[in-house]
């Protein structure tokens, strides 16, 4: 137990000393909101960059505006201190289930790197993910992006309940999270150029519920012309953890609001009602959910809360139909699309199998129910039975009995269900009206966050905060395992959110892996190419043409495929996409 404690407390004294702020006073800038003192800080090849941290976007969503559409923030006096990030907004920790952040959270942060031209900057203005239920900006620092000559703009959005619960009425519309974002976007649009940004050359770019964001924000009214590019790192806006119908949503709702004892049926009286509950009390009453979530438990019905069709269509309407028929009826904004996937997406949701095999008899003895739900199919669904049989037949025929040939075959259909699949079919519908460029990531890195859910899922039995401190030296032990001592990898795979780890710095995670694997050398030339691609250059990686696909070919999409040795190729999972396309389960919308 006291080496467990030790393990821990160095490790937050690692991180400690890794996110140590800088102290030196930067810029004053005057936004159309009002003026903002920034920091210097340095990047990770040492070039100086500004920084502007914690600067509000919107009104604190509190009181008679929780649950309701963003209020741009009012103009504030004097000059405002951005040398500290703003509050994470409310969200509960998966692994140790604390709950932790305010509802005072909408800001974002710029950073700039100094440079000596008066030329205005592109702009790239990142989504962050977490299941639209966690994480926050100060989570993705820039050191990485800062080496480069770009504006990068990372924002806060309400999560959870807080920024995803829907009544089926105009009281709580849904979706206040994506409406958070387009607020930050516009404001981005409006005062980018006090910070040496082109409002004219903006990319928003994000990854996983991040990536999924990317892609609704192409999809709804409220950004159209506020930005000139995308990018959507595993995550679209159909995958079956990224859209709710509005009745789905509404029951969920209420079934929270009946936890914490708020049951009156008048939608005005509920929403009065829930407005009285603290933020503790609406997140302690979510736990189950979170506990049995299907994405990182695909054998339990859990579900976190996402966006959703909303019931009323007005001016303040984010979407009014599904995804998929807007996209169908070319009503998405006509801008260059980047996005793809990693290789081996499903590992990050098949880790608790590889720790807990017992789970596939559990995940079998309800074979239809799992996976319908893990591929976003109704039980109402017509086909659903013949489906789910069709399935079986795909990732598990006769030959494959033992745990040990199950284990990748659960990968292989996680990584397509929740992801691969949705956006196979996205791009294959958005490339007959605009530009896209699809890619897989298929190079390992030195560490991986498999490992991170490998060693969670092993102490699922354990007391929460027993859990949590163990979870910690679990994580530290499998990452050093690769990255220190050179022993095999608990799992080998190019898990989803692996292409973060290369973007964004982690603590002890990329410094001890970079000089062994070759991680930065890649991580450079991927950032590289995301900068290439808000710059409108002539696409390419370590001297490879990546252009946009054939917008009339009937042939196999061609992925640029992201590995030491990149190539353009085929479509991969090229028969199980056609096998799925061949069940067309997404004829239920």
């Amino acid at each position: 137990m006291l080496k467990q404690i030790a393990l821990v407390f160095g490790l937050v004294i690692g991180v400690s000393v890794y996110f140590q702020f800088s102290t030196t006073k930067g810029r004053i800038v005057e936004t159309n909101s009002g003026s903002v003192q920034g920091i210097v800080s340095s990047s990770r090849d040492g070039r100086k960059f500004d920084e502007w941290l914690g600067i509000p976007y919107a009104k604190p969503p509190v009181g008679n505006l929780r649950f309701a559409s963003p209020v741009p923030v009012d103009k504030w006096n004097g000059v405002r201190d951005g040398s500290k990030y703003g509050y994470r907004c409310v969200q509960m920790e998966f692994f140790s289930l604390f709950i932790f952040g305010k509802e005072d959270c909408l800001t974002l942060s710029v950073h700039a790197p100094q440079h000596d031209s008066n030329k205005l900057l592109p702009v790239m203005l990142y989504i962050h993910g977490g299941g639209f239920a966690a994480m926050a900006s100060d989570d993705y620092r820039p050191g990485f992006f800062m080496d480069e000559d770009i504006i990068l703009v990372v924002i806060n959005y309400r999560l959870g309940l807080f920024g995803f619960m829907n009544t089926g009425d105009e009281l709580i519309r849904g979706n206040m999270g994506l409406k958070d974002q387009a607020l930050a976007i516009k404001w981005t649009k409006n005062n980018i150029k006090y910070f040496g940004g082109n409002p004219d050359q903006i990319t928003i770019f994000g990854e996983s519920a991040g990536g999924a964001s990317v892609h609704y924000q192409l999809l709804s009214p409220m950004t159209k012309g506020l930005f000139q590019r995308a990018i959507s790192q595993s995550g679209v806006a159909i995958n079956p953890w990224a859209i709710y119908s509005t009745d789905a949503a509404k029951n969920h709702t209420m079934q929270l609001a009946k936890k914490v004892k708020c049951t009156a049926k008048d939608s005005k009286k509920l929403v009065e009602c829930l407005r009285r509950r603290s933020s503790v009390q609406l997140m302690a009453a979510h736990t189950d959910d979170v506990l049995t979530v299907s994405v990182f438990y695909p054998h339990k019905s859990g579900t976190l809360f996402r966006p959703s069709v909303e019931a009323v269509n007005d001016s303040e309407t984010f979407i009014a139909q599904h995804p998929l028929g807007i996209v169908e009826n070319g009503l998405a904004h006509k801008v260059p699309w980047m996005a793809g996937v990693t290789a081996d997406e499903g590992l990050l949701a098949s880790a608790g199998y590889y720790s807990s095999p017992e789970w596939i008899d559990s995940y079998e003895s309800e074979w239809e129910q799992n996976t319908l739900r893990a591929f976003g199919i109704t039980s109402e669904h017509p086909n659903a039975t013949e489906i789910s049989n069709r399935i079986r037949q795909l990732y598990f025929p006769p030959n494959i009995t033992d745990v040990p040939a199950k284990l990748p075959q659960f990968t292989k259909m996680l990584s397509d269900s929740l992801f691969n699949f949705p956006m196979h079919h996205m791009i294959s519908k958005q490339k007959k009206f605009s530009p896209v460029y699809p890619y897989v990531l298929s190079r390992q890195g030195g560490f991986s966050l498999s490992f991170i859910y490998l060693s969670a899922q092993q102490l699922s039995n354990r007391s929460v905060r027993m859990k949590f401190v163990t979870f910690v030296e679990k994580l530290i032990r499998n990452g050093f395992k690769e990255i220190v001592l050179g022993r095999p990898r608990p799992v080998d795979g190019v898990a989803h959110g692996d292409d973060i780890i290369l973007m964004f710095p982690l603590p002890l995670v990329f410094e001890l892996s970079k000089d062994k694997t070759g991680d930065l050398q890649f991580s450079k030339d991927l950032i590289k190419l995301w900068v290439s691609f808000a710059k409108n250059e002539s696409m390419s990686f370590r001297g490879v043409a990546f252009p946009p696909i054939s917008s009339d070919s009937d042939g196999p999409l061609k992925y640029m495929d992201l590995t030491e040795s990149p190539a353009m190729i085929d479509e991969p999972f090229l028969g199980r996409m056609t096998h799925l396309d061949s069940l067309q389960m997404l004829n239920q919308y």
